[in-house]
C-alpha cells in the first residue's frame, strides 16, 4: 500500500515554527496550488493545503522560506478525529517529509542568516539530508 503525494505550489501563509523542550522542530504553513484546469466561469481556482513539516525541513521552510516562495513537497496524509460540538470530526492533514526550493522567497525579518544566495540554494536539500534524523513523536506540546 502507497500513501505518498507531491504537491508544488506557493506558500501562502508565513510559515510558524515551533520549538520543542527536547529540541524537535515543526513548521507550518499553508500552499496554495493551482488546479491544472480552468472553471466553466473560466477563472483558474486555487486549493489551498495545510502542510506541517518536522526538523531539519521544518527549519529550512522556516528560515529561507516566506509568502511567495515556490517549493515542492513530498509528504503524506495522516487521519485525525477531533471532537467538536458533541461529536468526532474527521481531519486530514498534509505531513511533509521533503522539500524541493524551486523559488524561494526571503522575508526582511529572516535575512540576518549570513548565507551566501548562491551556494545555499544548490546544496540546501543536500545539508538537510545529511542530518541526523530523530524518531518524530506524535504528541505534540
Amino acid at each position: 500500500m502507497l500513501n505518498n503525494l507531491v504537491l508544488v505550489g506557493r506558500v501562502s501563509s508565513e510559515p510558524q515554527i515551533r520549538i520543542f523542550e527536547d529540541g524537535a522542530k515543526v513548521c507550518n504553513f499553508d500552499l496554495a496550488v493551482d488546479r491544472p484546469f480552468k472553471s466553466q466561469e473560466g477563472t483558474k481556482e486555487t486549493d489551498f493545503f495545510p502542510i506541517t513539516i518536522w526538523y531539519g525541513y521544518a527549519d529550512a521552510v522556516y528560515q529561507y522560506c516566506g509568502v511567495g516562495s515556490v517549493i515542492g513537497v513530498k509528504g503524506r496524509l495522516i487521519t485525525r478525529y477531533q471532537d467538536a460540538g458533541g461529536g468526532k470530526v474527521k481531519t486530514v492533514e498534509i505531513i511533509g517529509e521533503r522539500v524541493a526550493f524551486i523559488n524561494a522567497v526571503r522575508q526582511k525579518e529572516k535575512t540576518d542568516v549570513n548565507v551566501q544566495e548562491d551556494e545555499e540554494e544548490k546544496d540546501i536539500n543536500e545539508r538537510i539530508e545529511k542530518e541526523p534524523k530523530k524518531k518524530s513523536k506524535t504528541n505534540e506540546e
